[in-house]
């Protein structure tokens, strides 16, 4: 599946492609329409779950890859990818690469070893779907597709950051990975997004003589990973938290403008230097803003 230029744009969702609190894409619309008339994927990488992207993927007329759950799995559409890849599943109209055990692992490990924290937080299996609702702003057929999760579980805490802390360290020490997301604490494999991006790149290598530039979007800590994995890292100004600190030597830009409307702006920045160039992104200057 070559593609010209040789690029691939990975973003996340809430509060980077979704506002932070409408969840409209409408300030992004123009640039996903000439990033899909350029034949540019827009790989979706996120904490949500399949149910969900597959729900938001129709919503944004997208066909693409996605990776869901923080980096938990990789579906792939049939209809672009007619041979099965090497270490992918069947599943549904897509091939599956899971990096993660399934989410029925963490909730036993959360019910046997995580019991003196039992009355400080709620699991989202526990939540009814009009609560899932009333915290996220979720209508309640997406709070129902939100809680259909495969591999992992996030949990809602009701004490103080201290304890929440210590809480964290016990499932560490237990075998969990834990990632603070924007409103739940993530209980997991150890999965990132990152790791998802680098494994789907070098898929879409394997059909491509020119390297491919990545692009990775995100606003919040639980980005990092995939930002710092990738060619570009692309941090998207939040209104309710600053810019996460990366571990990059990577190029870096910080939008100024919030939610879709930053992702736009970034993307209509850096493409057509990306392009100009021949992918080759070291002629472009980093630009920051505080």
């Amino acid at each position: 599946m070559p593609f010209n230029p040789p690029c691939l744009v990975f973003t996340d969702l809430d509060g980077t492609l979704l506002d932070h609190f409408s969840y409209s894409h409408e300030a992004a619309m123009p640039m996903m329409v000439k990033l899909q008339a350029a034949n540019i994927p827009i790989i979706i990488n996120t904490s949500k779950t399949f149910a969900e992207v597959v729900d938001i993927q129709g919503s944004l007329d997208i066909e693409a890859p996605f990776i869901v759950e923080n980096g938990a799995a990789i579906f792939l559409p049939k209809s672009q990818f007619k041979a099965c890849p090497t270490g992918c599943v069947d599943f549904q109209n897509y091939w599956l690469k899971s990096f993660s055990q399934p989410r029925a692992y963490w909730l036993t490990l959360l019910k046997n070893e995580a019991q003196e924290y039992q009355d400080q937080f709620q699991g989202f299996s526990e939540l009814s779907t009009k609560t899932i609702a009333n915290l996220t702003g979720l209508s309640l057929s997406q709070a129902e597709k939100a809680n259909q999760r495969l591999f992992n579980e996030p949990v809602l805490w009701h004490d103080t950051a201290q304890k929440a802390q210590a809480f964290i360290n016990h499932m560490k020490n237990r075998g969990a990975n834990v990632l603070r997301g924007g409103r739940f604490i993530h209980i997991g494999d150890f999965t990132d997004k990152g790791k998802a991006l680098q494994w789907l790149t070098a898929l879409y290598q394997k059909s491509n003589s020119a390297p491919i530039t990545t692009l990775a979007l995100g606003d919040g800590e639980n980005d990092n990973a995939m930002l710092e994995a990738a060619s570009i890292a692309i941090q998207i100004r939040s209104p309710a938290h600053g810019f996460p600190k990366l571990s990059t030597s990577q190029f870096t830009y910080q939008s100024q403008a919030y939610g879709p409307a930053g992702w736009s702006e970034a993307l209509a920045f850096l493409i057509p230097s990306i392009w100009s160039t021949n992918n080759n992104c070291s002629t472009t200057k980093e630009r920051k803003y505080g």
